[in-house]
């Protein structure tokens, strides 16, 4: 799950190889498959030269944030990852906050700016 909550940020990986995992993760295309420690250290060095201007690493993330890297839940739907913020609202907020009714969202939006509102006059 790990995985998925990086690309839902469009942040690639270094993931250690194993049965499945080209199911998420395309070597040089969204992130990087590693081995063993000597190839992920190879990686990181690779990622992390010339940072915060890294070529490879903004390839990997431009290329997560592509249509071409798709989520298997959204293949079928033609889409691309989805962003956290997008997964929270279509996913986590219906369980969380229950839609009672149409309201839901300004009633959230209200008792933040009430909260702002109460942290700067303390």
């Amino acid at each position: 799950m790990k995985i998925v909550d990086m690309f839902g940020c469009h942040l690639p990986v270094c993931a250690l190889n194993f049965a499945c995992l080209n199911e998420l993760v395309k070597d040089k295309h969204n992130g990087l498959i590693f081995n063993n420690a000597e190839e992920l250290t190879n990686q990181l060095e690779t990622l992390l030269r010339g940072f915060p201007r890294s070529e490879m690493l903004e390839n990997l993330r431009s290329n997560i944030a592509s249509t071409e890297a798709r989520s298997p839940s959204s293949r079928t739907r033609g889409g691309g990852w989805n962003t956290w913020e997008q997964n929270w609202d279509e996913k986590i907020k219906p369980l969380v906050i229950p839609e009672v009714s149409q309201k839901s969202d300004e009633w959230l939006e209200e008792f933040l700016n009430r909260k702002r509102q109460n942290a700067t006059t303390q």
